[in-house]
Formats: structure tokens, sequence, C-alpha cells
């Protein structure tokens, strides 16, 4: 799915929720796309959780 660049994060966010099965869209207020450096502790609990989503799916 091509994203539009002119649409706003929260726009990305619900068409990525769309597409994905299992996903589950976040938002974490004040942060851009470099949200790995600004909040890691935020990132690594929500790959935490994903990675968790995933194994229950495939278990």
């Amino acid at each position: 799915m091509a994203f539009n660049q002119n649409s706003n994060q929260g726009k990305q966010s619900e068409q990525s929720d769309k597409v994905a099965d299992a996903a589950k869209a976040g938002v974490v207020l004040g942060m851009g796309h470099m949200i790995h450096h600004l909040a890691p502790e935020q990132v690594v609990r929500a790959v935490d959780r994903a990675s968790e989503r995933a194994l229950a799916k495939a278990a």
C-alpha cells in the first residue's frame, strides 16, 4: 500500500491498521517519525506486544 506523502501520521496509522490483519495502531503525542530515538521504551513495549500477539496466533 502506498501512502500519500501529504497525509498525516494519524491517517497513515489508520490506513496501516486497516490493511494489517492483527495490527494495532498507536500514537505517541508529540513524536514524529524518529520515535525510536525519542521514546525507545514505548517502542520496545509495542514490539513486545506485537510479538506476543504473533506467537499466540501461531500457537
